[in-house]
């Protein structure tokens, strides 16, 4: 696996006050927690259990990424589900089953694309405090035919163009998908595929986030302290701190929860100390058991936080991920497409990458996922103000409030 990381780092919550002081952060809510009002998307009933499933393949995405990956796992499950998604349009048969048993367990195509045609065109939308950008596309040399019928849902439900390129001229090619990547992610993602990657099809999302935190962490409190990593090693990190009016906490058994929004609080990020297991892929397994017991749990509160700086780069090929979990022929030779192309093709690659950054004023990341289609051949309600000190192990999920769905995850082993 490719991944390249620099400084990296995340939240810790310190003991301390009883509770926070004044800074002049808005919005503020008189002597209660902060007022918010964040837009909230409506879902169906059938859309309520794709964000269900959606949520319930990220935490399995993450266990699998979690169980390779010792130091930084961060991805995008929004980002690879929905091109995913997108790919099922053209899958048929026992392709097309496998595929809906792992996105969208009991459901169908179409509640799959309802739910995510909805995220493309509401979540951009849903804060004005926040930026989150989608873009979808499909590329495919000029020598291969994609079906009219798979063109037409890409475009009507994921506003994805199909684009026609040389395939004689892969570089070149390489090249124009490159741009479009790094445009659509504000130039965070700007080398993306090479002329290898050029193959009978690209399915592409591309996603960009940016949002500033709703009360921001002072800069001049900053200060250099120590976090001890997984492998009993410790390092020098860059720690933030705040106290955070507008938070919510949670006890779960084995781990605590701090939640602190972003923007109006359409975007809210859940901090996870593992402090009752060995390591943080333990606690968010144990989490992804039982979810719905999460946000009952959660109790407006003033928290101290200590939260690192993060800054780092991920890359991995979900292949070998998915097919663990249950998608098989998509990869194989008997892969079924037919709805998407007469021409016999399988998916070959699943190209992922995630850019992160936190630091004093909020979080700012994008990721891509690259489907590369080849031509088959070959708490208590009362409590004093919490703490919690992420000087070791954590995870960490943003999420959208009104429909939980999953933006980003990670954990962190070792900075």
């Amino acid at each position: 696996m490719n991944r390249k990381l620099s400084s990296l780092a995340l939240l810790a919550i310190a003991a301390g006050m009883a509770s926070c002081s004044d800074d002049g952060n808005e919005p503020k809510g008189g002597d209660g927690p902060a007022v918010y009002n964040p837009t909230v998307i409506e879902l169906t009933a059938a859309e309520k259990a794709s964000v269900s499933a959606a949520n319930d393949l990220a935490y399995k995405t993450f266990g699998e990424l979690y169980a390779t990956d010792k130091e930084q796992v961060v991805f995008s499950p929004l980002s690879a589900q929905m091109a995913m998604s997108m790919a099922a349009n053209g899958a048929t048969d026992e392709t097309l089953d496998e595929m809906l048993q792992l996105l969208n367990p009991g459901g169908d195509l179409d509640a799959l694309n309802s739910l995510y045609g909805k995220l493309y065109r509401e979540l951009p939308a849903s804060d004005a405090r926040a930026t989150l950008s989608i873009a979808n596309s499909v590329w495919h040399a000029n020598s291969f035919t994609l079906k009219d019928c798979f063109k037409k849902t890409a475009a009507d439900v994921y506003g994805a163009p199909s684009t026609a390129f040389n395939g004689s001229k892969p570089q070149e090619a390489a090249d124009a998908v490159n741009s479009w990547i790094s445009k659509a992610t504000k130039g965070l993602i700007p080398q993306m595929v090479s002329e290898q990657d050029m193959v009978a099809y690209l399915i592409i999302d591309a996603l960009y986030f940016k949002a500033a935190w709703a009360e921001k962490f002072d800069k001049d409190k900053t200060a250099k302290e120590i976090f001890n990593c997984l492998d009993n090693s410790k390092s020098a990190v860059m720690m933030m701190r705040n106290c955070v009016e507008s938070a919510k906490y949670a006890r779960l058994e084995g781990m605590n929860v701090a939640r602190l929004n972003f923007g109006n609080g359409s975007f809210c990020v859940d901090f996870i100390d593992p402090v009752g297991f060995d390591n943080p892929g333990m606690a968010v397994k144990a989490l992804a058991a039982k979810p719905e017991a999460l946000d009952p749990a959660m109790m407006h509160s003033d928290i101290n936080m200590r939260v690192p700086r993060m800054k780092f780069e991920y890359f991995q090929n979900l292949v070998d991920t998915y097919e663990a979990l249950g998608i098989k022929r998509a990869f194989g030779s008997g892969a079924q497409f037919g709805a998407l192309s007469d021409t016999p093709t399988v998916i070959g690659k699943i190209l992922h990458k995630v850019q992160f950054e936190m630091n004093e004023e909020g979080s700012e990341a994008a990721a891509a996922s690259v489907i590369e289609g080849y031509v088959a051949s070959a708490g208590p309600s009362q409590m004093e103000t919490p703490s919690m000190v992420l000087d070791h192990p954590f995870a960490f999920i943003i999420r959208e409030a009104s429909t939980g769905t999953i933006i980003f995850m990670g954990a962190v082993n070792r900075l």
